[in-house]
């Protein structure tokens, strides 16, 4: 994390730092769903891929490959749906 921000943090920055992140993720990813059910295209996706990215960056921090992979698959997933709609 140290080479990410350019400075130090104690333990308890970490966990703090690794929560928000997160959490942003899981609120954007929530908003994303609830836009789908809606049919608000294409903010939904748009929404639901900066929830992942905040997933990628989380999984990326605290070492959870199978989020990091589930993410990134997603990621692409709904990347090329954008693009080729």
């Amino acid at each position: 994390m140290e080479k990410i921000f350019g400075t130090k943090f104690t333990a308890k920055q970490k966990i703090l730092i690794e929560k928000i992140i997160k959490w942003q993720g899981c609120v954007l990813v929530i908003a994303g769903a609830v836009l789908t059910a809606f049919n608000i295209y294409p903010l939904n996706l748009i929404i639901l891929n900066l929830g992942i990215i905040f997933y990628i960056a989380w999984s990326i921090l605290v070492k959870e490959m199978s989020i990091l992979v589930l993410n990134v698959v997603l990621f692409v997933i709904y990347l090329v749906g954008y693009i080729s709609n």
